[in-house]
Order: C-alpha cells, then structure tokens, then sequence
C-alpha cells in the first residue's frame, strides 16, 4: 500500500526515475511557465559553454515537510556545482562517483533525512549549501520549509532527489511507494485536480502554494 503524502515541492514540476535508480525512488525538476526544466534559450550554454545554474528554474525552490515528523539528520556544508556543462559535467560526475565509493554524503550532497511519525524515513538530496531551516531533532510539521534545491554532490543539474524507506522492514534501505494526497495535472490547457496518486514520469503537474 504506497504512502499517501504532500508533495515535497511547491508549483509546477515534472518527476522521473533516473537511469539505475529503484522506481520508488524520484528526481523533481521545477518547470518554467512553457513547461520546461532546462529553457530552450539555455541549452546551448549548457552544451557548449558554461550554464550558471541559478538561470534554472529549479534552483533555490523550497523543500517542504511532506508530513509530520522529525529530523534525523542534517547535512549543509558542501559546495554546490554553480556553473554545469553536459559533456564536462556528464564525464566528471562518473569520476566523482567512483571516488566517493561508500561515503553518502558525497553522493547525495546537502541531504537531510526526517522521519515520520508512522516510522518511516524521507530522504531530501542535492539541497543548497547552508539552505537548511531545520536540525536535527527538530520536529516538523507538514508543509513546513525544510531547505532549498540545489546542485550538491553527485548532480548535473538543480534538482530534488526524494525517497521514503521503511527502517523496520526486512530491506530497509529499500525505497517505497508512495502518492501525493492532492495535485494537478494539465490536460488541453486545463488544470484537472488529483487526489491519491503520483504523476507519470516527465508528466508536468502542480501543486498549490501556500505562500
């Protein structure tokens, strides 16, 4: 039975399974007003020259509390990836992989986990360096600001990485699954509500902010 949450992000995003991830496991991209994660009128800087991520849109987005809980870990302190190329980038970020070997943080970069009150855990990676508006210990409420997007550890482009385990499960590194209470998806140039689901991969939606 997947977990029913808020979803992490506010506004207009698309999610998808990247490539040797387990499928409950989702990398969110904030879209721009045409729906798209990396705006045409960038995408020759990213290939050929140098793109400043904080062009993109989903740099500096909000990172809410999907439900309540509290605050295991966090981390802020490392650097993020200001100016990204895809041929560069795409070759340097394998390299960094493989000498990060087994330490996580170098991996997931700017990461906090949280812990909710059914038990399970929620991991939110690749955040901005010293965006972080929680600690550790802190309880949390859902829709409560937890940090920003960024571009940390092993990441081409700004982006949530977002994943709910279950530590008291037989493979409790093992992601599970999960919906979002409420969002919306477009159809025809109308926005139609959705309740109780996860939108396909690559499926722009939005969701209500609160601000």
């Amino acid at each position: 039975m997947p977990i029913t949450i808020h979803a992490p992000v506010e506004d207009v995003w698309k999610l998808f399974t990247p490539r040797g991830h387990h499928p409950y496991s989702k990398d969110f991209l904030a879209l721009n007003f045409r729906f798209r994660a990396l705006p045409v009128a960038l995408r020759l800087r990213y290939v050929f020259g140098l793109l400043d991520v904080a062009k993109l849109p989903s740099w500096g987005q909000r990172v809410l509390a999907p439900l309540d809980g509290k605050i295991l870990h966090v981390s802020q302190d490392y650097d993020d990836h200001g100016q990204v190329n895809i041929i560069r980038d795409g070759i340097g970020r394998r390299l960094d992989a493989r000498c990060a070997g087994d330490d996580a943080g170098k991996h997931l970069g700017n990461h906090i986990i949280m812990a909710t009150n059914s038990g399970h855990h929620m991991l939110f990676a690749h955040l901005k360096k010293s965006s972080a508006r929680v600690v550790s210990g802190q309880t949390v409420h859902a829709g409560e600001v937890l940090a920003q997007v960024g571009n940390s550890g092993i990441s081409l482009l700004p982006h949530l990485h977002f994943h709910i385990t279950n530590p008291a499960a037989d493979n409790p590194d093992q992601p599970v699954p999960f919906v979002f209470a409420h969002y919306e998806t477009l159809d025809n140039g109308i926005w139609h509500d959705c309740q109780a689901l996860l939108p396909s991969d690559h499926q722009p939606f939005r969701v209500r902010s609160k601000r």
